[in-house]
């Protein structure tokens, strides 16, 4: 779903420019939308916003709060942070200690003192996306890096495992491939995924080893 595009020499109010889509999200919460399925049964599906993706500098903007390199500037706890020396210049910090994490409720309480003009522990005001039914403003703002990585993990998994798949298709079905990869040290065959490849590719191996033995000779 597109929401909208910005183009300006500054950022955008976001409580502004995210209203369209919480509308819209509020409006599919409530009526839903009514679809036909295949079997001409009519149904109706409510839409339930759970995340929010967004980079470092646009996830504070889109909930309100300082930026990550202001006092209070982490979106998940309480800790303050602090300022330090690095190269020519000095960065915001987070040194490990055991913080006080964020919670929504918590939250609103902050919220109200940032209206009476009192912004204290990194927020503030109010966000829109705390319109949205069922959103936690907290947990529900993922850090981009986490969902991005493992979205990407699992497709190469995935485009990885289907370019195996066809392009060694005929090798894996192959009988004379399967005896090879068992006489290899390392090899297991762990990519039979069933039982019954498995002990179909023993039986071959114990077959072959017979071909060699010496006739005559003692067996055990």
């Amino acid at each position: 779903m597109l929401c909208g595009l910005w183009f300006g020499p500054n950022k955008p109010n976001m409580n502004t420019y995210m209203k369209p889509f919480v509308d819209e999200c509020i409006e599919l919460y409530s009526n839903g939308l009514t679809w036909q399925s295949d079997s001409g049964k009519v149904v109706t599906s409510k839409v339930l916003v759970t995340i929010m993706l967004a980079d470092s500098v646009a996830r504070p903007l889109i909930q309100n709060f300082k930026q990550f390199n202001g006092e209070f500037g982490c979106s998940f706890c309480m800790q303050k942070g602090t300022s330090v020396l690095k190269r020519r210049g000095r960065v915001s910090a987070y040194p490990y200690e055991n913080a006080e994490l964020r919670n929504p409720s918590q939250t609103d309480d902050l919220v109200e003192q940032a209206l009476a003009g009192n912004p204290t522990k990194g927020v503030k005001g109010p966000s829109i996306l705390s319109c949205l039914p069922g959103f936690n403003i907290i947990d529900g703002c993922v850090p981009d890096y986490t969902v991005y990585n493992a979205i990407m993990f699992l497709h190469s998994c995935y485009v990885s495992f289907q370019a195996i798949k066809t392009r060694f298709a005929c090798v894996f079905e192959s009988e004379d491939a399967l005896l090879a990869a068992m006489t290899l040290p390392k090899l297991r065959l762990c990519w039979l995924r069933d039982q019954e490849r498995k002990d179909l590719a023993k039986t071959s191996l114990v077959a072959e080893c017979r071909k060699h033995v010496p006739a005559g000779a003692a067996t055990r």
